[in-house]
């Protein structure tokens, strides 16, 4: 089995809106969806076990009603652009040059050797966060992170982060190096991906 090569992206000044599917049986009593992080505010709902709101603010992340569980709630979320502009460039059936084959839509992006649930995205960044579904080998209910670059010569794609705790530390994991096809990828080269 391949394991993609990892690489990161460096920072994130998307505004971050949060969807995660609380845990019945436990809470942190942290509430629902939070605010925007560039200045917007909203009021997350209730936790799954009754715990109080939470809150996003000014500038910052809300918290989450739970803990996640590994079942998605097949709602993604979209980072920097309406609608995860940009995105869809990524989207679509890619085979690479090792001969691997993968389709990527905004709910899953599915790598023939394991399925990886959109969690969000940003097209301005290019970047993917994603649940490793429950049946993957390596690292099941962990979070990927897939980064995407395209330029005149082609699509590529790299996958940066496999087996993250949370959301936040998929996010935090630093940039692939887009200037460097070659070694940018944890130190391998980038999927270049050719539409099927």
């Amino acid at each position: 089995m391949k394991l993609w090569p990892m690489v990161a992206l460096a920072t994130m000044s998307s505004a971050l809106v949060w969807a995660c599917q609380g845990d019945d049986g436990a809470s942190d009593n942290g509430g629902g969806q939070g605010g925007e992080g560039t200045g917007g505010h909203a009021t997350g709902g209730q936790s799954p076990s009754g715990g109080a709101p939470g809150t996003g603010g000014a500038g910052g992340q809300g918290g989450f009603g739970g803990t996640l569980s590994c079942t998605p709630d097949g709602d993604s979320e979209s980072w920097g652009g309406a609608g995860g502009a940009g995105a869809e460039e990524i989207f679509g059936d890619w085979t690479d040059q090792y001969g691997s084959s993968y389709s990527i839509d905004e709910s899953l992006i599915d790598g023939g050797y394991g399925a990886y649930h959109v969690v969000g995205l940003s097209g301005g960044g290019q970047y993917i966060v994603a649940q490793n579904d429950e049946t993957n080998t390596y690292s099941p209910c962990l979070f990927s992170r897939f980064d995407w670059y395209v330029d005149d010569a082609g699509t590529y794609l790299c996958q940066r982060a496999y087996g993250e705790e949370s959301v936040e530390a998929a996010l935090a994991v630093v940039a692939a190096d887009r200037e460097d096809l070659t070694t940018g990828c944890n130190g391998f080269p980038w999927s270049t991906l050719t539409p099927q």
